[in-house]
């Protein structure tokens, strides 16, 4: 009888907001991730790029004069 071969996943690696500000990878996104990411929670890469994404295609609400678009 021939065994299931399981392989044990490791744990995603997680990065606080400050980690992923500082890193290479985000160096011309720094603003988006700092406006982005909560600063007390960590997050892997697919989530700090999705939460990256999220933000940056949320439509621009311009103000002129203290006068919001609401």
């Amino acid at each position: 009888m021939a065994k299931d071969k399981t392989t044990a996943k490791a744990p995603e690696a997680t990065f606080t907001r400050e980690s992923l500000v500082m890193s290479q990878k985000y160096a011309g996104q720094r603003d988006a991730v700092i406006l982005a990411l909560d600063p007390d929670k960590e997050y892997t890469i697919a989530e700090a790029n999705a939460e990256i994404a999220k933000f940056l295609s949320r439509p621009v609400v311009e103000e002129i004069n203290g006068k919001g678009d609401k």
